[in-house]
């Protein structure tokens, strides 16, 4: 098997897949979870984020799950964020295709709804799946001595 799809596309495919599970399987725990938070940016434009603090907590495990299997599998720093990285930049693709194909011109118009979905379903879960990479992208995989 290639190296790339060892260090980077399983170990990102599977941060995926436990992105989605969880988000599933937390929407009914009835626990804190968090709420609403609104912010005005500039003139009248307002943005406003549903934070999920336990789906928030799994994706740092996620993360690091995500990162750690390509550091298992001999990944570069680089393979290890971007396979911890994996679900948010799905959403990143996801979110700009569907705001592209919105807009009447065909390019990307800033407006309140459009950066609040890329904040709470982009940023902000990058940001904690990133967290839990963090452990997994100081230390070099060490080779098993040859002899």
């Amino acid at each position: 098997m290639i190296d790339r799809v060892k260090a980077l596309w399983l170990p990102g495919l599977a941060t995926f897949a436990l992105s989605v599970t969880s988000h599933w399987a937390l929407r009914g725990v009835r626990s804190w979870r968090g709420g609403v938070i609104g912010f005005k940016l500039w003139g009248n434009l307002a943005v406003y984020l549903y934070l999920d603090c336990l789906y928030l907590l799994a994706l740092a495990f996620i993360g690091a799950i995500g990162a750690y299997w390509s550091f298992r599998a001999g990944g570069r720093p680089r393979h290890r964020v971007l396979a911890a990285l994996f679900p948010a930049f799905w959403q990143l693709i996801v979110l700009a295709s569907l705001t592209r194909r919105a807009s009447p011109l065909g390019r990307m118009t800033l407006s309140s709804v459009v950066i609040s979905a890329f904040l709470d379903r982009a940023v902000i879960p990058g940001l904690a799946l990133l967290l839990g990479a963090l452990a997994f992208l100081g230390r070099a995989r060490r080779q098993a001595p040859s002899g």
